[in-house]
């Protein structure tokens, strides 16, 4: 008898519970047929926003990027002429060159604080391409070009932006920069610090395979005319090889399929536009296709595979 109405308490508390749980499911029910029509609203609301896919996707520079796409078009008359903001860019880039070259000196005369495990150069990785822009902007040469009479250091970088973003449609250096500051308002998506510092190492690349003849590139990559900055050919299989570590790049799907149809003749022989390359480059990096590491010491690609060319 004692195990019976053990077990008739039991069952007792089981269908209490049971209908305890019974009300709750029907409470989430009622909660749910309230909710989710609201839920299902707000996400139509958000998907139609311009920008649900333009989040931000580096910490480094969240701030800064919110604050550039809050930016409007330069006012009139403020628009600074496109061979400046071209000059600016191509300031930008270089400004993140001397820091990795100052901060490899130091890391090879033993001196300065390098991260753990970090023999790249310590504090160059948290170099932002914002943190190059204003450096650009306090330059002694470049300040006084930026400077509008009347307005700040601040409303100076402002316009400078503004105005790459307003040529970035018809400008491709302007529009890989609007990448890496999370301007960009076309499909492409934005480049991070990491992506920056790859982009600036391709380029450094470059700056010393053609030694002497550097110069030159230079003056041209800097005017961004309507011509672009043709690079030899020869060169442009030694960046390569640099990039993706091969002394075959001929045989590079990206050589092959994109590079090649884009050579030209001109007067310094076949050629590749500059930001052409770069752009391509960094496309194939974005989609994580080219193993791209900062050289040191970039190397010429052995013939008959390309290479040797460009340097002086």
């Amino acid at each position: 008898k004692a195990a019976a109405a053990e077990a008739r308490a039991a069952l007792g508390a089981l269908f209490a519970e049971r209908a305890a749980a019974a009300g709750e499911l029907e409470e989430m029910g009622a909660i749910r047929g309230a909710e989710d029509p609201r839920l299902r609203t707000y996400d139509a609301k958000f998907q139609m926003r311009k920008d649900s896919m333009v989040q931000c996707n580096d910490a480094l520079m969240e701030v800064w990027v919110a604050r550039a796409r809050r930016l409007g078009p330069p006012g009139e008359g403020t628009v600074l002429d496109r061979r400046l903001v071209n000059r600016v860019i191509c300031e930008v880039y270089l400004k993140h060159i001397e820091l990795t070259a100052k901060e490899a000196d130091k890391v090879r005369a033993g001196v300065g604080v390098v991260s753990a495990g970090d023999r790249q150069g310590g504090s160059t990785d948290n170099d932002t391409v914002f943190d190059c822009v204003m450096r650009a902007a306090l330059d002694e040469i470049i300040a006084p070009l930026l400077k509008v009479e009347g307005v700040t250091l601040e409303d100076s970088v402002n316009n400078f932006l503004s105005s790459a973003r307003h040529y970035a449609d018809v400008d491709p250096k302007c529009a890989m920069f609007c990448r890496f500051t999370g301007m960009s308002a076309g499909p492409a998506p934005m480049l991070n610090s990491p992506a920056f510092h790859v982009f600036t190492s391709v380029v450094d690349c470059a700056k010393r395979l053609l030694a002497v003849n550097w110069k030159v590139t230079l003056g041209e990559w800097r005017l961004g005319g309507p011509a672009g900055t043709p690079v030899p050919q020869p060169l442009v299989m030694d960046i390569l090889c640099n990039v993706y570590n091969t002394n075959a790049p001929d045989k590079l799907p990206l050589y092959t399929d994109t590079v090649l149809p884009a050579v030209v003749a001109g007067k310094i022989g076949p050629a590749v536009d500059l930001d052409f390359l770069l752009a391509v480059i960094m496309d194939e990096y974005s989609k994580g296709l080219a193993p791209v590491r900062p050289m040191e010491k970039p190397r010429r690609v052995p013939a008959p595979g390309g290479g040797g060319g460009g340097g002086g």
